[in-house]
């Protein structure tokens, strides 16, 4: 509602035209700041179940007037394994050995989780062994593939007691220094 009050929605559809990346805003002033071109991008993407950022496609009519925005169904096979055993996959935890993570440590934190996860599902999604399980054993695998992949994600980006690793290589980039995460 802040966000509203202060930066009018021509404003706002005007950054939204600049930057389709939907970004995170946890507080007022970051509501504000993600509806003004040029800030948001300060402001970390929101990303989608595999830390892929959200990105807003488009609108009915030129983007920079419109209030109605649309989305194009992606056929992913993997996604649709996943809906149709109603298969729950949940953010990661925003904190790590009792510490909040800033929100760039938890954007490559989501993002080397997804990246670890998705071909994992993809793999055993699109397997033979997948049609052999019931429900609930689908349910329990994706489960499984997930805690995983977030046990290798905290491994790569955190010590012990969720301090983040030395950086190597390009400092803008968190995963630069891994060669296999990309």
């Amino acid at each position: 509602m802040a966000g509203s009050i202060v930066v009018p929605a021509f404003v706002a559809q005007t950054a939204r035209t600049f930057d389709p990346t939907i970004r995170e805003a946890k507080g007022p002033l970051e509501r504000i700041e993600s509806r003004i071109p040029g800030l948001s991008t300060n402001l970390q993407p929101m990303r989608d179940v595999f830390g892929r950022p959200i990105e807003s496609e488009g609108g009915l009519g030129p983007n920079w007037m419109t209030p109605i925005y649309t989305s194009t169904a992606k056929n992913d096979p993997t996604i649709k394994g996943l809906l149709d055993v109603d298969a729950h996959i949940s953010p990661p935890q925003r904190k790590i050995g009792g510490r909040e993570l800033t929100p760039e440590e938890y954007g490559g934190y989501s993002e080397t989780t997804g990246k670890i996860a998705k071909p994992m599902l993809d793999r055993v999604i699109g397997g033979p062994t997948w049609r052999g399980l019931d429900v609930e054993q689908k349910q329990d695998l994706v489960s499984d593939i997930m805690r995983q992949s977030r046990k290798e994600a905290r491994d790569m980006l955190f010590a012990p007691g969720g301090v983040p690793m030395p950086k190597k290589g390009n400092a803008s980039d968190p995963l630069s220094q891994f060669k296999d995460a990309r």
